[in-house]
């Protein structure tokens, strides 16, 4: 009860949000998977089936390799509209400025300029 007390007591004086260790996540796509494009909402379209050894299965790869890191939990329900992407166990779905993974660790975010995953419309 007294730690129950002290937590509140650091939270209610306002100390800076900076003490909450918030969990991050790395994210890894095996490079033989192949990748499944989906879109909700706006421009829609058919799904799309990629092999591993496609173009836009290797860009992929090269994205997620050079965005491993920096992802933060995401604390509210996702939307459900975005492009849909799976590949290797790896679910993300990219919304305007932010793509969000879900993994079995959690639901995370970054954000994202479009023009780094054009390539999956195509």
């Amino acid at each position: 009860m007294r730690r129950r007390a002290i937590v509140l007591a650091i939270v209610a004086s306002g100390a800076p949000s900076a003490c909450i260790a918030w969990p991050t996540t790395t994210i890894e796509l095996p490079a033989a998977a192949a990748v499944h494009v989906s879109e909700l909402g706006g421009k829609g379209g058919a799904p799309h089936d990629f092999p591993a050894d496609s173009d836009t299965a290797r860009r992929l790869k090269s994205w997620i390799d050079a965005n491993r890191s920096g992802w933060t939990p995401l604390l509210a329900t996702p939307p459900v509209r975005g492009l849909f992407v799976s590949a290797g166990g790896v679910s993300l779905q990219f919304i305007d400025e932010s793509v969000i993974v879900t993994k079995r660790d959690g639901v995370f975010q970054k954000k994202v300029a479009p023009s780094d995953y054009a390539f999956l419309r195509s």
